[in-house]
């Protein structure tokens, strides 16, 4: 959107983008290179998944369906990877100022809202 010329704010409850953030994530590769193309060339990826698994489950037993290759990591970019996602939400914080997005810090959207008087 900012790309496209329209104001845009990032709204960041905590001190830095990422920071009240405290687990991992699986990225796909696919929906980010549509939007950073080359983006794997300094994200902080953790490592490319090799294994996926895919379980069909009743209320009382599952089934498990299951590809593992060590070709997924040979990709480039692979398949997915895990993230840190406190590290990869200041990375892509960082990409979205570089095109023109806002970023504020230490508000919730009620912040904001409020001080609009809705």
């Amino acid at each position: 959107m900012a790309r496209a010329g329209l104001n845009v704010a990032l709204l960041e409850r905590g001190a830095y983008a990422g920071a009240k953030n405290v687990q991992g994530a699986v990225l796909y590769s696919k929906m980010l290179a549509d939007v950073l193309p080359e983006f794997w060339k300094d994200c902080p990826l953790e490592r490319a998944v090799v294994e996926e698994s895919l379980w069909i489950m009743t209320e009382n037993s599952g089934i498990r369906l299951g590809y593992k290759s060590p070709e997924y990591a040979k990709e480039t970019p692979a398949n997915c990877y895990t993230i840190i996602r406190v590290e990869f939400d200041k990375w892509y914080a960082k990409k979205a100022e570089e095109a023109g997005v806002t970023l504020v810090t230490g508000v919730t959207v009620s912040d904001v809202l409020k001080k609009m008087g809705r």
